[in-house]
């Protein structure tokens, strides 16, 4: 006799092992409803410690948090903030309606000048043009002040003034628009937070003894909060509202400003979601079961399991982020959804008048074991992410992977238990209309897949095909601007900004020379000069760089002025000693213009480019551009860097593409390697796979048909679609191989499972797809995109279970037995 090949006895082992498993299923039921009370006990101990810690939880919807804190580029860019200080600003866009040179607006604009230096808090420095450096020269002395520290007197002094600031380039798309009608405000705070109480004692114990805390790059208080962010910006909003008026509108924009709206949105629409989805779920599992007890029971152990993952991201140290927000709702659908297939199974236990007891033994041993397998390929699923270097996407794979596990416990213990402990009515015959007309329709579909499979085939293959041949069109991008609705004040200020003034988001470029004085070298400078005129002077694809700020405008500021103002001679000296002498003369002015520009040793310094605030598929072409220009003026006298939130959000787009190849990739080898398990046959698992990844391909398709980029959260949709598909499938699987066990053909087997797991699976995906619809109704187009998209997924994820998969088991299933029949013969 020979010996079995390792196949052969690992199928035989595990064939023993799932037996065991849904033999302990049946066992732990019969243990869960004599110990109710004790297991409701300790899941309410457990979860409400959890979540006991929900307020404990941060928010994060920065653009540095985009990228994980050990990544190189993030780590540059904290040392730049260490040096130079914040480079996201609030920006005060005020529309004058006409010029803003007149005495009425210029007061009015000085007033809120001073008041937001008054009231704004963590304030580091506010730029006007109140207060905008005005370099000249006057008696061979160079003076350099405000702009308007000498104040017109008369319209011939006005006339003068408005000529000098838009004919300077100081100003111009800085400070006012060229047209003179908008004026910018500049509001930049500090970089770290308040000190902790213990911080603020130790410095004043050791105030009195003369002792200092010098803070390093990697010593530091922590970064600027959320909630100080949002203090920031809801101060400038007060003082934009009590100076706001016909003449002197007043409106905000800016990185911070951004961030606290992606905050305040995301929270509102958490909440809005969680209760929607609760209603929603609510009405659909009364029109299913017409029973209270089934709507009570699954929204109660879902919104346990929410609770305990939400609590647990404060012990993770995870913060609630813009893809975050949809955990929560996902979470409970699948709970619910779970709940659905057990209850399914019980209730029609409970139809043949069995004892509860019985009914919630059976139900366990039938489903439980489809319950365990989807979620283990659900949490497969959403770990693939992990990977990601786009931390958001990280952190959401590996929290609603535990979220999934939370629910999965919940589902085969604490429900048990909860329908244990209730008093239910056990032999009361459920009058479900709707379970008839499902049966039906269920039924049909498993008639037409077993008589017409290659028909089914047929259909989906072409379905696919030309699905593929939209899928590659496919488009990448990273907006959050288009993501607030067209409406929103935020988003049309920043179109404002980025047609009428300097744009809405500045690339930063660290210039080092790696030695002390470095700087100070004329050649050097001219070279930087070069850079800058290369950036003004060219369109970067469709990029037009409207500003530059370093130190070299200074440098020929300061030339200039001690040249009689003569115009001819805004350029860098050649002299590198009268360059020094030059720049030492500005140090002694009181301006601390240069100290925000260069480090204390002029080894190092900062070269500012402001564009418009755009998608960020434009932003590596324009650094690409922008970088050859550099290495070629820089080479052989200084090092560069690109940093600044325009270059992260560059970097993330350059990471979502290899995060969305690695994750797909990972996700599936893994699920199908679930797969193969679950379903004890390695061929068996890949012919599996192949209803599974059709609605991935589709939904992609349908991106790009309606025109909706694939961006950071819309990249979830196929690891999340793909789990949820095989959950289907799954659970189709486990009751047909059950009913073929039992002895049933082929195509009973097929009718049987699509009228027992197939009822659960039209339930559970009409839940969850309804579910995620609610995220049509989201503030962000992002997440609107998501929720319609994923629901999309579902329902195709559904038709190719119902069709697709009893097709390719029952022509598989025949070519086994005429195998076996050959064999034989």
């Amino acid at each position: 006799m020979p010996t079995p090949s390792l196949i052969s006895r690992f199928q035989n082992g595990y064939a023993r092992l799932r037996q065991r498993l849904e033999h302990g299923f049946e066992r732990g039921g019969y243990f869960i409803h004599d110990h109710a009370g004790k297991v409701i006990l300790l899941f309410a101990l457990m979860a409400g410690y959890l979540a006991s810690h929900i307020p404990n939880i941060e928010v994060d919807t920065s653009t540095e948090g985009f990228l994980q804190k050990d990544d190189p580029f993030r780590i540059g860019y904290n040392a730049f903030r260490f040096q130079f200080g914040r480079d996201e600003r609030v920006i005060l866009v005020i529309d004058s309606g006409s010029t803003i040179f007149s005495f009425e607006f210029l007061e009015k604009l000085q007033k809120l000048h001073n008041r937001i230096e008054e009231k704004v808090p963590k304030l580091q420095q506010v730029d006007s043009l109140i207060n905008a450096r005005s370099t000249y020269g006057e008696n061979d002395q160079l003076v350099v002040k405000d702009f308007l520290e000498d104040w017109p007197e008369n319209e011939e002094a006005l006339a003068a003034l408005k000529d000098r600031a838009l004919n300077s380039k100081t100003y111009v798309n800085q400070y006012v628009s060229r047209d003179g009608r908008y004026a910018m405000v500049l509001i930049e705070n500090d970089v770290y937070s308040s000190l902790s109480q213990t911080e603020t004692e130790t410095m004043d114990l050791l105030e009195g003894f003369g002792d200092e805390i010098i803070y390093t790059q990697d010593n530091h208080p922590p970064y600027l909060s959320g909630p100080e962010n949002t203090e920031i910006v809801q101060a400038v909003e007060s003082i934009a509202a009590e100076f706001n008026s016909d003449g002197f509108r007043v409106n905000a924009a800016g990185t911070p400003h951004m961030v606290d709206s992606l905050t305040r949105i995301l929270m509102s629409d958490m909440q809005k979601f969680m209760l929607l989805s609760m209603l929603i779920i609510a009405a659909l599992l009364w029109l299913v079961f017409r029973r209270v007890v089934m709507i009570f029971l699954p929204l109660s152990v879902s919104l346990v399991s929410v609770a305990s993952t939400v609590g647990s991201m404060s012990f993770l140290n995870i913060p609630m982020t813009s893809a975050a927000q949809i955990m929560p709702s996902f979470i409970l659908t699948v709970g619910v959804a779970n709940a659905v297939h057990l209850f399914v199974v019980f209730y029609q236990r409970l139809k043949l008048l069995e004892p509860k007891r019985e009914a919630l033994s059976h139900a366990l041993g039938h489903s439980g074991m489809a319950i365990l397998m989807t979620s283990i390929t659900t949490i497969v699923g959403l770990l693939s992410f992990y990977s990601s270097s786009v931390k958001p996407v990280a952190d959401f794979g590996m929290i609603t992977a535990l979220g999934i596990f939370n629910a999965l416990l919940a589902s085969l213990i604490l429900l048990p238990a909860l329908i244990a402990w209730l008093p239910l009515k056990e032999q009361k015959q459920l009058e479900d209309h709707s379970a008839a007309l499902s049966q039906r329709i269920l039924l049909r579909c498993g008639h037409y897949a077993v008589h017409h499979p290659w028909k089914v085939i047929a259909a989906f293959s072409i379905a696919v095909a030309i699905s593929l041949a939209f899928a590659v069109q496919m488009r990448f991008s990273h907006n959050p601007l288009v993501w607030f609705p067209k409406e929103d004040p935020f988003r049309l200020i920043t179109e404002l900004s980025n047609e009428k003034l300097g744009g809405g988001i500045v690339l930063e470029i660290v210039i080092d020379t790696g030695k002390e004085n470095g700087l100070k070298d004329p050649e050097l400078l001219k070279r930087m000069d070069e850079v800058q005129q290369y950036a003004l002077q060219n369109v970067h694809g469709v990029i037009d760089v409207k500003n530059t700020v370093s130190m070299v405008d200074i440098v020929k500021e300061i030339h200039q002025a001690l040249n009689n103002n003569d115009p001819a001679f805004y350029a860098i000296p050649d002299d590198p000693q009268l360059l020094a002498q030059e720049i030492l003369l500005f140090e002694n002015s009181g301006s601390d213009d240069l100290q925000r520009l260069v480090d204390g040793k002029f080894s190092k310094t900062r070269m500012a480019l402001s564009v418009p605030f755009m998608d960020s598929e434009h932003y590596p072409a324009f650094e690409q551009s922008i970088r050859r220009e550099l290495e070629k003026r820089l080479a052989g006298k200084a090092d560069f860097e690109f940093t600044g939130i325009l270059a992260m959000m560059g970097e993330t787009f350059n990471k979502l593409l290899p995060s969305l190849v690695q994750s797909y990739l990972m996700s599936f080898v893994l699920i199908t390697l679930m797969m193969i398990i679950f379903v004890e046959s390695f061929r068996l698992g890949l012919i599996s796979m192949i209803p599974n990844t059709a609605p991935v391909i589709m939904t992609l398709a349908l991106m790009v048909i309606a025109g909706f980029p694939l961006d950071a959260f819309t990249l979830l949709i196929g690891a999340i679609g793909l789990g949820l598909a095989v959950d289907d499938t799954l659970h189709f699987m486990n009751a047909y191989q059950r009913y073929l066990r039992k002895g049933a053909d082929p195509e009973q087997a097929v009718y049987q499972a699509l009228s027992t797991a197939g009822e659960a699976m039209l339930f559970t995906s009409v839940i969850l797809s309804t579910a995620f619809c609610i995220y049509g109704f989201a503030t962000m187009s992002n997440l609107q995109n998501f929720g319609i998209l994923t629901a999309f997924c579902i329902i195709a994820a559904f038709i190719g279970d119902a069709l697709l998969t009893p097709a390719v088991m029952y022509l598989y299933a025949r070519k086994q037995q005429a195998y076996r029949t050959n064999t034989v013969q």
